[in-house]
Formats: C-alpha cells, structure tokens, sequence
C-alpha cells in the first residue's frame, strides 16, 4: 500500500513517540485511523487491533505496578493499584498529553483529536499497543519497553506521584 505524505508523517511521528520501528506500517496506520461509521476493511482492522491492544494494556499495567512496588501483592491490593491506570479517562490523558491523539487520522487524513471522547482515545491507544504486539510478532518484552518509555514521560506520572493509591511505601532510613 502507498502512504499519502499525511499517512506517514503520523506514522513516522508514532514510531518516534513510542520507541519502536514497525516492520509493518500499515498496522501503525490501522491503529491510529479512526472507525467510521461505515463497515469496511479500515473498522475491522482497527477493531481488532484495539481488541488485542486492551489485553496488552492492562498487563502493562500490572507488569508496571508489580515491577514498580517490586514485592507480590494480594490480588485486591493489585487491583486498587492497577484500576486507576486502566480507566479511559487515565489511557485518554496519557495518549494527549503524550501527543498521540494529534497523530489520529479519519480516511487517511488528519483528524481532529478526540477530544470528547475518553473511550475513542483510549480505543486508539490501545490499537497502538495492539499494533506493536502483532509487530514485533507477539513479544511483550518489546510492548512493555515501548509502555515504559511512554510512562516515563510527564506530566501523567506527576498525577500518578499525587494518587497515594499508587505511590510506592516510604520506608524508614536506618
């Protein structure tokens, strides 16, 4: 497939953000082309990268929280930890701030950013997790590098610092 000038600047600029090359591009561009109303190719493509994306997201998640508090956890503990971080108003707030929802495209061509919407930006974000996993031919590793960047980019970790949900146990000097 040819990309238009549009097309792979978007790409381009994913592949910059996120620290990742994609072997296939046209996985990068099905997850940064928003649905349309209409049934076609792009809708399922897109669909099933953000099916896909979901899953890898939340063991982002959990790979992030377990490796960020470094001792095992009850599952109940896990969750309140972890839920914030999984909530489409959080994943919507990562993609803007992060500057991925400028990338977003409508039939191959730049869109405004879902602004509205905290479910449509975090559907993109996770077709943009599903789309490195498929990638990189199903390599975690390789998605939670790319997750990890992403998370050490402020401001977002400036909220999670004033969640006391999320901060790690201060723990006494010697």
């Amino acid at each position: 497939m040819t990309f238009n000038t549009k097309q792979l600047n978007s790409v381009w600029k994913l592949e910059e953000i996120v620290g990742y090359r994609f072997s296939n591009r046209q996985l990068a561009l099905h997850s940064l082309t928003l649905p349309t109303g209409k049934s076609s190719e792009d809708n399922k493509n897109f669909q099933y990268l953000e099916f896909v994306g979901d899953r890898v997201y939340n063991l982002c998640v959990v790979a992030e929280v377990s490796e960020r508090f470094l001792k095992p956890m009850s599952p109940g503990t896990l969750n309140n930890k972890a839920f914030p971080l999984l909530s489409n108003q959080y994943q919507a707030t990562f993609a803007r701030e992060r500057g991925i929802l400028e990338l977003v495209l409508k039939n191959g061509k730049s869109s405004k950013p879902p602004k509205e919407s905290y479910k449509q930006a975090a559907d993109i974000l996770e077709a943009i997790y599903g789309a490195i996993f498929i990638d990189s031919e199903h390599n975690f590793s390789t998605v939670f590098a790319s997750h990890m960047r992403l998370v050490k980019m402020a401001p977002v970790s400036q909220q999670l610092a004033a969640n006391p949900v999320l901060q790690q146990p201060q723990t006494a000097a010697p």
